[in-house]
């Protein structure tokens, strides 16, 4: 599962260094850029809750 799930993180992070890398370049806030990476996260979780904010019941 970890293995997986590594996968998936390194799979985000192409995509969104594939679209956003120029963010790197640009005078922006940390988490302007963090908040823009997560971005990525649905496409690679699907359902998974993975906002630091989210309630879990």
């Amino acid at each position: 599962m970890i293995a997986a799930a590594r996968e998936e993180l390194e799979r985000a992070l192409t995509e969104a260094l594939d679209r956003d890398a120029m963010l790197l370049t640009l005078d922006v806030s940390e988490p302007w850029i963090v908040h823009k990476f997560a971005n990525y996260f649905p496409l690679q979780f699907g359902d998974l809750c993975i906002d630091a904010e989210c309630s879990v019941i």
